[in-house]
C-alpha cells in the first residue's frame, strides 16, 4: 500500500546517502517532482492526502537534506508556471541531461528491485518514468530502474 509522505521522504534520504558514496562530494541530487508548500501550490505533492503538516515536514527533510526541487529549476525563467505538460516536458530535460538517473518503475518493481516495497509505496509506477529511462539510453546513458539498497 501506499506510504506516508514523511516514511517517503526518509527512504529517498537513504536512497540519496547510498548513491553519494560513488559521486563526487558536492554532486547535486534533482529530485523530479514539483515541491512547493501546500499553501502555495494548488497540486499539492500528494492531493488525495490532506494532511498539511506531514506534507510540509516530508518537504523540511528533503530540503535539509540539499535535495533540489524540480520546481526550483524553473526559476529561471523568472515567472510562475504551473502547467504539468510543461513540468512533465521539463521533467525529461533534466533526466536527460543528468549524470546518473535513479527512478523506481514497474520494471524494476519487478524484477529483483532491492527497494521495491518502498518503491512501490512511494511512486507512482506508471510509464513516464520508463519513457525518461527509454529517452536517456538513446544516448547511450544508464538508469537505474530502483532505488538503490536502503
Amino acid at each position: 500500500g501506499k506510504s506516508d509522505l514523511v516514511t517517503c521522504a526518509r527512504a529517498l534520504v537513504r536512497a540519496k546517502e547510498s548513491m553519494a558514496k560513488e559521486l563526487p562530494k558536492n554532486h547535486r541530487f534533482v529530485l523530479m517532482t514539483y515541491l512547493r508548500r501546500p499553501e502555495t501550490f494548488k497540486f499539492q505533492w500528494d492531493n488525495k492526502r490532506k494532511d498539511v503538516q506531514a506534507q510540509d515536514k516530508a518537504l523540511d527533510i528533503l530540503e535539509n537534506n540539499s535535495f533540489v526541487s524540480l520546481d526550483s529549476t524553473i526559476n529561471l525563467f523568472s515567472q510562475e508556471i504551473d502547467d504539468g505538460s510543461f513540468m512533465a516536458l521539463w521533467d525529461l530535460v533534466i533526466a536527460q541531461g543528468a549524470h546518473s538517473f535513479v527512478t523506481c518503475t514497474r520494471k524494476g518493481v519487478e524484477n529483483s528491485c532491492p527497494a521495491a516495497e518502498i518503491c512501490k509505496a512511494c511512486n507512482h509506477l506508471g510509464t513516464f518514468a520508463h519513457w525518461a529511462i527509454s529517452l536517456r539510453e538513446i544516448q547511450n546513458k544508464t538508469s537505474e530502474h530502483c532505488w538503490p539498497t536502503l
